[in-house]
Order: C-alpha cells, then structure tokens, then sequence
C-alpha cells in the first residue's frame, strides 16, 4: 500500500501513459488508439511493443509483460514500485 495521499495517487494515474515514454525516450508511432514501438526489454528489430491510449495501458507479448504507469517505469528504469512512484511524482 502506497503512503501517497488518493489526491497524489490520482495526478499519478491522471498521467498519459504516452507523456511517460516519451520522458522515458521511447519512441511510438504517431497514429491510432495502439501506438506501437520496438520494446526495450529485448532486441527487438520490428515494434512488438504497444501503448494503448484508451486505457493508458502498454504491452509486449514477446516479453509477456504489461500493465500500466508503474510498471512502464518500474521495467524501464529497473525501480521497486515506491521508487517508481517517486519517479512519476
């Protein structure tokens, strides 16, 4: 359980999964309700990798590894869940 207050939670699930990965340096596609790009968690020649705007959710079935905002950071910048949050504070 996270000691952030449900306002800050909030602004933290507020956040646009895309406005994430680009301060993350992941490069998407510009268009459509699934923005896809090439995963960072594998060498990946062709985007395996997908943001789906709608949800604010990201997924790579390569990997087998999704989910959202927390677990965007937490794989990308190898963080425990409380430093991930940081991160996105």
């Amino acid at each position: 359980m996270s000691h952030y207050s449900k306002e800050t939670m909030q602004q933290i699930w507020d956040l646009s999964i895309l406005k994430v990965a680009s301060k993350l340096n992941i490069k998407y596609s510009d268009k459509g309700s699934f923005r896809k790009c090439k995963c960072f968690m594998h060498d990946d020649h062709h985007p395996s990798m997908w943001f789906k705007v709608s949800n604010n959710t990201w997924s790579c079935p390569v990997c087998c590894k999704g989910g959202g905002l927390v677990s965007l950071v937490r794989e990308h910048e190898k963080l425990t869940y409380d430093e991930a949050l940081e991160w996105l504070i």
